[in-house]
């Protein structure tokens, strides 16, 4: 039997496009109306200060409703535990010591590909929280370095990635759910676009080798993460102070 013979299999892939839609629709929906009130209301300087809250709050946001749905739809419909349906069995420490490491080459080769072929990298504007003091700090790992690998990982790697296979197959799932992941983040060049592919990529390779979402999930971890570590890092060796 084709991928296609079956109707139903094409169930979770329309529902699990529908929450990307919503998500996306939803967060844009947030962060425009919530610019327009604070613009409107106070002064530029105030908008910028609480332009990263405006991002990472609709953020949670729109996470909330997507996890209120898939309880509602996924869960009701196909009478699985959320454990079961998303894949979040325990992974052996092999595989979590992969879900580190693989994650960190690629950071390598990004920063090295950077260096040689000088093209511009993008950088998260809710890292401006990082300017916010230990309350800034905190926002930032709750919100991108954590919830954020979590609703991603989830959608794309989880839910997504089970929809496209069982419609189209593993490769055909791959490449759609690694196109869209990339296309979701609205990247402004080509090599980010290929970037966040790749990433992709490699969070799918953790998924199918650990048969978990862990894996991927303390992938995507490593990379949100990466960031703020760097910048901490080069805190403490040259004692420089950055502002975003």
């Amino acid at each position: 039997m084709s991928h296609t013979d079956n109707p139903g299999q094409h169930w979770q892939t329309r529902q699990s496009l529908l929450l990307l839609l919503l998500f996306l629709l939803c967060n844009f929906v947030l962060i425009r109306f919530t610019n327009l009130l604070v613009k409107h209301f106070f002064s530029q300087a105030v908008f910028d200060f609480y332009t990263p809250y405006i991002l990472t709050g609709s953020y949670l946001l729109s996470s909330i409703l997507l996890f209120f749905f898939i309880f509602r739809v996924f869960i009701a419909r196909q009478n699985k535990e959320l454990i079961e349906l998303l894949h979040f069995r325990r992974p052996i420490a092999v595989d979590i010591v992969l879900s580190v490491v693989a994650p960190s080459l690629l950071l390598i080769g990004y920063a090295a590909c950077n260096y040689f072929l000088k093209f511009e990298a993008e950088v998260n504007p809710a890292i401006k929280l990082l300017n916010h003091g230990v309350l800034g700090a905190l926002w930032f790992v709750l919100i991108v370095v954590m919830l954020g690998p979590l609703t991603e990982e989830v959608l794309f790697r989880g839910l997504m990635y089970d929809g496209f296979s069982l419609s189209w197959g593993k490769p055909a799932a791959i490449l759609g759910v690694s196109f869209l992941f990339s296309a979701a983040h609205l990247p402004k060049s080509l090599p980010i676009f290929i970037v966040l592919f790749l990433y992709s990529l490699v969070f799918i390779y953790l998924r199918e080798k650990s048969g978990s979402l862990f894996c991927p999930i303390i992938g995507h971890l490593v990379i949100n993460s990466s960031s703020l570590l760097l910048i901490k890092l080069l805190e403490y060796v040259y004692h420089i102070k950055y502002q975003f």
